[in-house]
């Protein structure tokens, strides 16, 4: 019997895997070329040729057949397609193409299909993505592959080639270890005078009795950075300072030890970050320990990050990773995207829906069972396109980011940006109504089921708005809300702020809703209008976090009018909320005329916390490049422009106004900051958007070094340069110091991630490059990382010849070259010809 049983066994694993690799050939058979033929950047539009070939089992025929993908740049005019062929938008940036029964792709066959786009694709990321055929009620993946290099047009989109990126990286050149910072972001002040002792194998720990309440907290933390014993004869003396303000501290390391000064335990925490870098560095380098007095304190009270996990999803390891980080760099707010149009990612309690469908981008002929495939999710889903938080998860997460003195702010965005929680309560009501509980069905409804309003938001979706004129729309808040403290209750920790986001809030919502016009005739709050509405809501959320003693936060839309000038609106609304709402002020763009948007909030009163795009967004591209991740709506954002922008005088750099054209007339006509009310603008945050992120490899990219580049504008004092007014005199003095800090950055800040122990995939800039007279010279952004080159056109590897000065190069021959981190990684190849 037991033989019979094991034959069957394997005749049935045999037949499994046999149905696996045919369905596995059945998504990976069929291929999509799509090669652009010209970029027609005159026009804005381009011409492209897609191929979809079949080498699978599968012959699609019969029946209309339909071809889905997303495409951030480039949108099929339809007039432009053979008969036979139509295009749709479906929603967002989700589009299709439907084949009538003239088209079939049978065994082996080539279907080709050319059309023009309006919108020019300038980076890989922005194509054609997430490509699927649906079949007779099937959907299955395409490999997809864009060929774009031999396009007519394509040097009108001016890419940064090795010489361009020579030139960016002129005023870069090594230094001396010596010279070089011992910590990032850069102490207040800072002693060392090239001197070193012996690195102590453990340190013998005395707290002075003021500290003594939190001695397993400060032991603990400590004890991750160097061994402590009873029986060292170095000791590691903590001493209470009652002069020093928060967060700020005093270190000296000498022979006999090392002795820190703070007055709480977050200065205690940010003085033990000093040293885990450079007890890091002296491994690194292989020096000891130096002796440096450093006394630091932070220029700005609040220095936040704003992680999106909504548009892709990384885990709760992922999530860790980056709290760590932070903590290295000082900063102490974490503002956590946790729910968007495009994913919510947190368990919540008795709303299975939000995450069962909320937190799952995936095909469907079904509507509301799960959100649209954006994105690049595809037929089935990516890794990063579904999963969510458990409540588990996040009560972890904020018991370890209050071990490393990080707030959590919860973003939950209300009432725009919404999509996920709107599809997902629409499932919750489909299911309850079919079981005939109609009460329970529209409990936590959030659409307005005739609401007629014609609205397209800033991603392009009709259909991502809560309906607010309905008492149902704040039974879900507050129980989101509930929810979230009694998460922060569980890891012993408080909701200090809490962000409803809502920016970006489409004009011509709720206008031609029933349940709003029903509103608008009848209520007891005396609203007459969609402008009175919306306040109505502010009012009310914040009603409900005054109850907690929370602060409400949201970007700076909730604070203007609303208008059909959308984004371009600077209009501040006449309600002030009594200035108790912090506006994070966010769209910056150079010469769109909102640079000074901060300063007039902060000079009206408001606690503003600045979140500058053209700064600030490390989901910005850097420059022109197709092998680039990010976007490019507010321009190109290099590191450069973060470390060179100055928080309190977006204006005061010469070299940045004259890169983005802005004239005297045009900053001379642009509020400053009254140095009366500097200290409403509490801080400055770093964002990171994942609409491009779509692999934790992309994440980590984007987010290293960034976030060490960021926190030196928001814990470093103000540099010399920064108030200088002469323009020569400024430059020399900035590029100096950005010299200096490039190569802190590569020399030590990177290589010592390794010895932290923080796998993290940061960014190996292209090199740049110039051949003149045969000669090679070769130019890096991060002085410290090695570049690799080749000089017979393949492509270099971890064992490729190792630049170090100038070399001799044949005519014809064509250098191919890439950074490599300290571990051997590659990062993107450039090549130029000789």
């Amino acid at each position: 019997m037991n033989q019979i049983l094991s034959k069957l066994l394997l005749i049935l694993a045999t037949a499994l895997i046999l149905i696996s690799c045919q369905n596995e050939q059945q998504q990976k058979g069929i291929f999509l070329n799509y090669r652009i033929e010209h970029f027609d950047t005159q026009n804005d539009q381009m011409n492209v040729e897609l191929s979809i070939t079949n080498h699978s089992d599968l012959s699609i025929k019969s029946s209309t057949w339909e071809l889905h993908w997303n495409q951030m740049k480039g949108e099929i005019i339809p007039s432009s397609l053979p008969q036979g062929v139509s295009f749709e938008r479906i929603n967002g940036d989700y589009f299709r193409l439907k084949f009538s029964d003239d088209y079939s792709l049978k065994l082996g066959e080539t279907l080709k299909l050319k059309c023009i786009q309006s919108g020019v694709m300038d980076r890989l990321a922005m194509g054609p993505l997430g490509v699927f055929i649906v079949h007779d009620e099937k959907a299955f993946d395409l490999q997809t592959s864009i060929e774009w290099k031999e396009a007519k047009g394509v040097e009108n989109l001016h890419f940064m080639d090795a010489e361009d990126r020579y030139m960016e990286y002129q005023d870069i050149s090594p230094l001396s270890t010596d010279a070089l910072s011992w910590v990032v972001p850069y102490p207040k002040i800072s002693h060392f005078n090239n001197t070193y002792t012996q690195a102590a194998p453990s340190l013998f720990l005395k707290i002075d009795d003021e500290f003594s309440k939190d001695f397993k907290t400060i032991e603990a933390g400590l004890s991750e950075l160097i061994v402590l014993s009873d029986k060292s004869k170095s000791v590691l003396h903590l001493s209470y300072d009652n002069n020093l303000k928060s967060e700020a501290y005093t270190l000296e390391i000498k022979e006999q030890g090392i002795y820190i000064s703070a007055s709480d335990l977050r200065g205690v925490f940010y003085a033990s970050q000093s040293l885990r870098q450079i007890f890091s560095i002296a491994i690194l380098e292989d020096k000891g320990w130096p002796i440096l007095i450093i006394e630091d304190e932070p220029r700005f009270e609040y220095r936040g990050f704003l992680l999106d996990i909504s548009r892709n999803f990384y885990g709760k390891e992922e999530i860790l990773k980056v709290l760590d980080l932070m903590g290295l760099y000082k900063l102490n707010t974490l503002d956590f995207r946790l729910t968007d149009d495009e994913g919510w990612r947190l368990e919540i309690p008795d709303l299975p829906e939000l995450t069962s469908v909320g937190a799952k981008r995936i095909y469907s002929s079904t509507s509301n069972t799960s959100l649209l495939p954006m994105y690049g999710s595809g037929a089935n889903g990516s890794p990063t396109s579904n999963g969510y938080l458990t409540r588990e998860d996040f009560v972890e997460i904020l018991k370890y980011a209050k071990k490393k003195q990080i707030n959590i702010m919860p973003q939950i965005s209300f009432p725009s940006h919404a999509r996920a929680a709107i599809i997902a309560m629409e499932a919750r009501y489909e299911k309850y109504m079919a079981m005939n509980q109609s009460e329970k069905a529209l409990k936590y409804r959030l659409r307005d089921g005739d609401d007629q309003s014609e609205y397209v938001s800033a991603q392009r979706y009709t259909d991502n708005v809560i309906c607010i004129c309905n008492e149902r729309a704040y039974t879900f808040f507050e129980k989101v809300y509930s929810e979230l403290q009694n998460m922060y209750n569980d890891a012993e920790s408080t909701i200090e702020r809490f962000s409803i986001g809502a920016d970006e809030l489409p004009y011509g919502v709720w206008t031609s809703s029933n349940d709003c016009l029903e509103f608008l005739q009848h209520n007891s709050s005396n609203v007459s209008n969609i402008e009175e509405l919306y306040v109505y809501n502010l009012k009310r959320l914040k009603k409900l976090f005054d109850r907690d003693q929370v602060e409400l936060a949201g970007w700076e839309d909730i604070l203007l009018d609303h208008s059909e000038k959308s984004q371009s609106e600077t209009a501040i609304r006449k309600e002030t909320f009594n200035y108790e709402v912090i506006p994070y002020v966010w769209n910056n763009t150079w010469g769109e005329g909102r640079e000074d948007m901060i300063y007039k909030f902060t000079n009206m009163g408001f606690k503003t916390v600045m979140s500058n795009s053209s700064a600030f967004y490390f989901d910005m591209s850097d420059d022109r490049d197709m092998d680039n991740h990010g976007l490019n709506w507010s321009g190109f954002v290099n590191y450069f422009d973060t470390w060179g922008t100055n928080p309190t005088d977006v204006f005061g750099n010469s070299y940045l106004n004259q890169k983005h054209k802005i004239s005297d007339e045009y900053k001379n006509n642009k509020v400053t900051l009254d140095r009366e009310k500097a200290q409403n603008l509490i801080g400055i945050q770093s964002q990171l958007w994942t609409e491009t992120a779509r692999s934790k490899k992309i994440l980590e990219e984007l987010l290293m070094p960034n976030l060490a580049i960021f926190a030196q504008r928001a814990w470093a004092p103000e540099e010399k340069w920064m108030t200088e007014k002469n323009t020569r005199k400024q430059q020399s003095q900035m590029f100096t110091a950005w010299n200096h800090f490039v190569n802190t950055i590569g020399q030590r800040s990177l290589p010592i991630l390794t010895i932290l122990d923080i796998d993290v995939i940061y960014h190996l800039p292209k090199p740049g490059a110039l051949i003149e007279n045969d000669s090679l010279t070769i130019k890096r952004l991060f002085p410290g990382m090695e570049v690799k080159y080749t000089i017979d056109g393949s492509l270099p590897t971890a064992e490729a010849e190792t630049y170090t000065k100038p070399i001799s190069i044949s005519k014809g021959s064509l250098v191919q070259m890439g950074s490599f981190s300290s571990t051997g990684r590659a990062g993107k190849t450039i090549s130029i010809q000789n």
